[in-house]
């Protein structure tokens, strides 16, 4: 579905709209047929589709009315912004769900209640080198606050590209791993003399994720 923001002046526009798909192409708004193929699930969307619908039982049949209704108070005063930058505020059920399906995927567990004040955390080193003689990428996101350490960082990663001035856009990444202290996560599987982008985040079991550093990397 597409999002149109004055759709008869065609100003902004994101998504599908028959068969025109509107996006970002390097930093500008472009419009183009929309590809028909279908693609097969990969193992890891039809993960993500189970957690989706353990999610919406454990809402339906496992919280009890006085949790949900807990979710919907803290909802209220949450503030999301959608991809045409457009802020809202979520439902309880919203929010429970966006929690709890980051939490089964960072390998945690479904929370009925929701854990107060939200955690997180400021990282103060992010890099990205290449180690020649293994060869690997090592994908650092770490140097936290004393007793303010994440469970875990992810990592996703674009490429391989012929040059450094190819910028990756958000399709083009997949998931490599997660890895838990000291926050180093080893890629062997790029190729030399190519170009890569990494984005890394770090996330707390309970379904609390981070925002994401993005990184590149030219493998000489």
């Amino acid at each position: 579905m597409a999002k149109v923001i004055a759709p008869a002046l065609s100003l902004r526009a994101s998504g599908n709209l028959g068969d025109i798909n509107y996006t970002e192409w390097r930093g500008a708004a472009i419009a183009r047929i929309k590809n028909p193929a279908v693609q097969p699930n990969t193992s890891l969307q039809l993960a993500q589709q189970a957690n989706v619908a353990a999610a919406a039982v454990a809402w339906s049949t496992t919280l009890s009315e006085f949790e949900r209704n807990t979710w919907e108070e803290i909802a209220r005063n949450c503030q999301w912004s959608d991809r045409m930058s457009v802020r809202w505020t979520p439902s309880g059920y919203q929010l429970f769900m966006k929690f709890s399906v980051q939490a089964l995927a960072l390998g945690g567990s479904i929370q009925t209640s929701p854990t107060l004040p939200f955690p997180s955390t400021l990282p103060s080193r992010a890099q990205v080198t290449y180690n020649a003689s293994i060869p690997r990428a090592e994908i650092i996101l770490d140097t936290y606050p004393a007793g303010q350490d994440p469970d875990l960082i992810q990592v996703f990663r674009a490429g391989p590209f012929d040059g450094g001035g190819r910028r990756a856009i958000k399709p083009e990444y997949r998931q490599l791993g997660s890895v838990v202290t000291p926050f180093q996560f080893n890629d062997a599987t790029v190729v030399p003399l190519k170009w890569y982008w990494f984005r890394v985040r770090w996330g707390f079991l309970i379904g609390i994720v981070g925002n994401w550093f993005e990184m590149q990397l030219e493998c000489v």
